[in-house]
Order: structure tokens, then sequence, then C-alpha cells
């Protein structure tokens, strides 16, 4: 029995782009369950750029946290990573448990 889905597209399972077999894989393994989405890594480093500075109070915090030593291990050996999106797509903070 398959867990009832908290939200659409809750779940992310990012894929590093030079693992296209694994890719294809994952998408056809979850593509009938409705709260995960497969998809390739898009980053290519920080495409930030140097402007004019926004005043602080108009912007919301960096949401874009560092990877721990674990993170990036998993990401080596597996080949991929799963993201949870909280409510609003927003991913929650690390240590702070999923909720519904």
């Amino acid at each position: 029995m398959r867990p009832e889905p908290v939200n659409p597209s809750r779940w992310l399972v990012v894929v590093q782009r030079e693992q296209a077999d694994l890719y294809r894989h994952l998408e056809q393994r979850f593509r009938d369950i409705g709260f995960v989405q497969v998809l390739f890594d898009r980053r290519q480093g920080d495409r930030r750029r140097q402007g004019p500075r926004v005043e602080p109070d108009q912007r919301r915090a960096d949401r874009r946290q560092p990877p721990t030593a674990k993170e990036r291990e998993q990401w080596g050996l597996f080949g991929y990573r799963l993201v949870f999106r909280g409510a609003l797509g927003l991913t929650p903070r690390r240590g702070s448990p999923p909720h519904s």
C-alpha cells in the first residue's frame, strides 16, 4: 500500500546531469506517483549577478543552504538526492521535521 500524497509535487528527486540512465529509471518508477517529481540538476555554479544591492527588508532570507558532508557523499554515491518541498514549495530548514 502506498502512502497517500500530502500535497502534489511535495518530493523532488534531483538527478546528476550525467546520470541519464538513472534519470530514465527513476522517471519511469515514479511516473504514476503524483507527489514525486524527477528532474535533472540544472545548477551551474552560483548564477547570481553582481548588481545593485536590494535593501534587506525587501528580500527574504536566502533559502539555499550548502550541502552537508553527508549530503555531498550521498550525492556522489547515489547520483541523486531527495528534496522535500514544504508549504508553497519551500524547502524547510535542516533539522525541521516535514509536516503535512
